[in-house]
């Protein structure tokens, strides 16, 4: 029976993630030091996986010592390190796949993480070169479009090109075990060309391993926002509501997934100041439904 293992940022909320059967579950690896909450939910070390395609060798040790097997790479000066000083790990090729309509992401990773990949003939150099060269075996591929409430415009693209590089990878003796299709999927419904190439991974012929991120996804309908307002006051002629979270807590998501708080109701004009002393640290100006403040 085909598994699709669930990824999990460190710091998921620990509720949410023991909901979902532990077994099944792959915690991406940020912060390695906090190794020991996923133990405690009964993932073993061997599910683990760094992250980040750079590392610090000292997060390499550290993994090896845990017995951490999986990582990612997206160049070969980082895939000489790991094999220098892990020889072992098992490691997913990042792959870039640039947006089709950058606007609909509020964070495009092509333009920071991957391996440029502009052609096939690029990459059978590139995986030929992994394999007879460096001596580095390549247990799957990993890529992540980027993040945005509304999901990629490439998706379907990176998953056509993933399975290439993987039947290509096999071409010079790369395992090719794994398929990361990432995250940055939409809370709401998937649209049908999401559904489509998501489709095409399940019960593959090809036979890999699939791996998703699908967190946003599945918990960002699940609960509520309850914040305290510490003072009000009228500013400028507007009447301003001063939270205890920020833009680098709770609100995050509008710097980082372009999410809006407007609506379809009737708007009032307000400011909601967050905690910091951030001049930009500022929700919304007027765009809050009435919220029985008065």
């Amino acid at each position: 029976m085909d598994k699709t293992f669930l990824c999990f940022k460190i710091q998921s909320y620990s509720p949410f993630s023991k909901r979902f059967n532990i077994k099944w579950c792959w915690p991406r690896r940020c912060f390695l030091r906090r190794n020991q909450k996923w133990v405690r939910y009964g993932i073993k070390p061997q599910k683990h996986d760094i992250f980040k395609p750079y590392k610090r060798r000292k997060d390499i040790q550290y993994a090896v010592k845990n017995n951490i097997l999986y990582t990612t790479a997206d160049s070969f000066d980082e895939l000489i390190k790991i094999k220098e000083l892990a020889p072992q790990m098992k490691i997913l090729w990042r792959i870039s796949i640039p947006e089709d309509n950058s606007k609909q992401l509020a964070t495009e990773f092509s333009n920071k993480f991957g391996d440029d990949i502009i052609s096939l003939e690029d990459a059978k150099y590139k995986f030929k070169y992994m394999a007879k060269e460096l001596g580095v075996n390549i247990h799957g591929i990993h890529f992540h479009c980027g993040s945005g409430k509304n999901g990629s415009t490439s998706f379907q693209k990176a998953v056509q090109m993933a399975r290439k590089c993987i039947q290509i990878g096999r071409q010079y003796g790369h395992s090719m075990e794994i398929l990361d299709l990432g995250g940055g999927y939409p809370a709401g419904d998937l649209n049908q060309e999401t559904i489509d190439a998501l489709q095409v991974t399940k019960n593959d012929s090809l036979g890999y391993q699939v791996v998703a991120e699908p967190g946003r996804h599945f918990s960002q309908n699940t609960c509520y926002l309850f914040t305290r307002i510490l003072a009000k006051r009228v500013k400028q002629g507007r009447i301003c509501y001063h939270l205890n979270d920020s833009l680098y807590h709770s609100f995050n998501c509008i710097l980082m997934d372009g999410v809006s708080f407007e609506n379809e109701n009737n708007q009032f004009y307000k400011c909601v100041d967050n905690s910091t002393q951030e001049q930009f640290d500022i929700q919304e100006t007027k765009s809050l439904k009435d919220p029985y403040l008065e």
